[in-house]
């Protein structure tokens, strides 16, 4: 299982990259925790009014439910939501899987057991964060 995240700024800026090797896991859990480490990411970087993207409907309704036990990825989920509770702005948004593909590149970028940032963009999703730049996904 690897995860991808970027952070961008309001007008769609690159701040921020990762990806990184998590083990085995679903698919659920791939994408909690990569908004996990984005938020933890903004959090200790000073950024906070977030909004917060996702192509998993699942995910974020799991996040805005938050408070069932049986779930089970529910500790990551309480983990997510501890960090929403912290003084700061943060907005969960489902984006189409077409507007998720800079995240989808960098998880894929990611070799076994490796962790990767980037404070700059990686040359194979230039093309795509001009895409979104543009509003074409």
């Amino acid at each position: 299982m690897t995860i991808g995240g970027t952070i961008r700024d309001c007008n769609g800026k690159w701040l921020f990259g990762f990806s990184k090797h998590m083990g085995k896991g679903d698919h659920i859990l791939a994408e909690l925790l990569a908004i996990k480490i984005g938020l933890k990411t903004c959090w200790n970087k000073g950024w906070r009014n977030i909004i917060c993207e996702s192509d998993c409907q699942e995910v974020l309704k799991g996040i805005i439910e938050g408070d069932n036990p049986r779930h089970l990825h529910f500790e990551v989920i309480e983990e997510i939501n501890h960090f929403r509770r912290r003084t700061w702005n943060t907005k969960l948004n489902c984006i189409n899987r077409e507007a998720n593909k800079v995240a989808d590149i960098l998880a894929r970028k990611t070799s076994s057991g490796g962790e990767l940032t980037w404070m700059s963009p990686p040359n194979e999703v230039i093309e795509q964060l001009t895409f979104d730049c543009m509003g074409i996904t």
